[in-house]
């Protein structure tokens, strides 16, 4: 018998019902993807919501995967159908619309997947998205037919996986994969999908640990912001076994973003005495609200779910009279601002600089002003600060292992009640796989795309769940 977890929703927007149970369990015909075109050089000015399509392609046919920092290069591969070895269907259950799935779009970015052409599409394509949750739906032969494996491939149905590659297409409703891209013949093998455990997918409100939206969303913003606390802690450990300064801190802009506000959460409770005996301490930059009122409530409701220790706004941050009451507010002469964390660019990203003593480090992770960074002369002169950038996704391809790695910290840290993510700060989407067409579905998505102050993720509803 099937039966219905209780759940509590987060918010009005939050709907993610899991039923258990093999009951009725039937292998798809096909998957509804999201692509994306490759774009007409003649009209390169294209909106990303007019550069997306839906495509159904049959469960039994394998969508070849080729990285390539071009966004024009297309595949000589075609869509095989998977007729020599075992595969795995996935049923996915979420994906978020990142910042970075538009750029790819866009055809602005560092990495995409070459497109596919194919009969079934009038232009090459791609399937969107880089970051998403899957179960395991069922395992079939070559000859199509369900099958299990055997117990030393520690592999079975309703297992949560996630994708390990980039470029790999999650805006989808199944997607069907080779087992060797799941499980090594050697077991031992880094391969292009994680096996994750203890996803807890009893949606009860914020007491839930590592759970839909958190699994969804780890490999993003949830990477980048242990990244940049692992970097901290190193920074800081180095000085501090020359100098023995007890107090460090990092200054963020964006505070408000998903990154700025998981860093600060980790930062504050998952730094271990272990590592050096010194404190590592957070600053925020926050946009002003309306009114003032607004701004002082703004700033102290971040302050509690996310511990920073101070928070700014920008217009302090810009403000170079407001830098003497900034070093009083951090001790300046008795501690080390040794670290920025910068994903605005402009005038933001050389008031977040100036901030920082001497010999600091700013790190680089987006541009949402659109805006170039603006260093000064003097900084780098005169008090040797550093301008570097991160892409998590390059530090995944450099190092196969950290992103198992990082996910599995990510997962104790929200089970342990040490990171928690802010329900308002998202907009649910529901794909209604049984009931939603083509139309609704990319209406809803578009949508997702020009969505402004929340971070929209797709849940793919499935008329059961495993």
């Amino acid at each position: 018998m099937s039966k219905m977890l209780p759940r509590k929703s987060l918010n009005c927007n939050v709907i993610f019902p899991m039923v258990y149970g093999s009951a009725g369990l039937k292998k798809p015909v096909v998957s509804k993807n999201i692509i994306y075109y490759l774009k007409d050089q003649k009209d390169p000015i294209i909106k990303t919501v007019d550069n997306i399509g839906i495509l159904d392609v049959g469960i039994d046919k394998l969508l070849p995967i080729e990285d390539s920092p071009s966004a024009s290069a297309v595949s000589d591969l075609k869509p095989l159908v998977n007729d020599t070895e075992t595969s795995v269907i996935l049923k996915t259950l979420a994906f978020p619309l990142n910042p970075s799935d538009k750029n790819q779009i866009d055809g602005v970015y560092g990495t995409y997947s070459k497109k596919i052409s194919t009969d079934d599409s009038p232009k090459p394509f791609s399937v969107a998205g880089n970051e998403g949750l899957y179960q395991i739906h069922s395992f079939v032969d070559s000859k199509g037919s369900a099958i299990s494996l055997p117990e030393d491939f520690n592999l079975r149905i309703g297992d949560f996986v996630v994708p390990r590659i980039n470029n790999s297409g999650t805006w989808c409703t199944f997607k069907t994969i080779k087992l060797n891209q799941l499980v090594s013949k050697d077991k031992k093998t880094i391969t292009d999908y994680l096996k994750i455990s203890a996803v807890d997918t009893n949606y009860n409100g914020t007491a839930r640990g590592f759970g839909i939206l958190e699994a969804a969303t780890a490999a993003v913003n949830g990477c980048t912001a242990l990244w940049f606390k692992t970097e901290f802690e190193k920074l800081a450990r180095k000085d501090f076994n020359k100098t023995n300064t007890k107090d460090y801190y990092c200054v963020a802009n964006a505070g408000n973003s998903q990154v700025a506000k998981l860093f600060t959460q980790i930062v504050k409770n998952d730094h271990s005495k272990e590592n050096g005996d010194f404190n590592l301490k957070t600053v925020s930059i926050v946009r002003e609200r309306e009114t003032p009122e607004e701004t002082e409530a703004f700033i102290s409701n971040l302050k509690e779910k996310t511990h920073t220790d101070f928070v700014i706004t920008e217009t302090q941050n810009q403000d170079r009279e407001f830098k003497k009451e900034f070093q009083k507010l951090v001790d300046f002469e008795n501690s080390n601002v040794i670290m920025g964390i910068n994903a605005v660019g402009g005038t933001s990203a050389r008031g977040l600089e100036s901030k920082l003593s001497n010999g600091g480090t700013v790190f680089t992770y987006g541009g949402m002003s659109l805006k170039g960074i603006t260093a000064s002369t003097t900084a780098f002169i005169f008090r040797n600060i550093k301008y570097l950038g991160l892409w998590i996704t390059q530090k995944f391809k450099e190092d196969p292992k950290l992103k198992a790695k990082f996910l599995l910290k990510l997962r104790g840290l929200y089970n342990d009640g040490k990171l928690k993510l802010d329900p308002e700060d998202y907009k649910v989407i529901v794909w209604n796989v049984k009931t939603d067409s083509d139309e609704k579905i990319l209406k809803k998505i578009k949508a997702g795309l020009e969505l402004k102050g929340k971070k929209p993720i797709v849940f793919v509803k499935h008329e059961r769940a495993l």
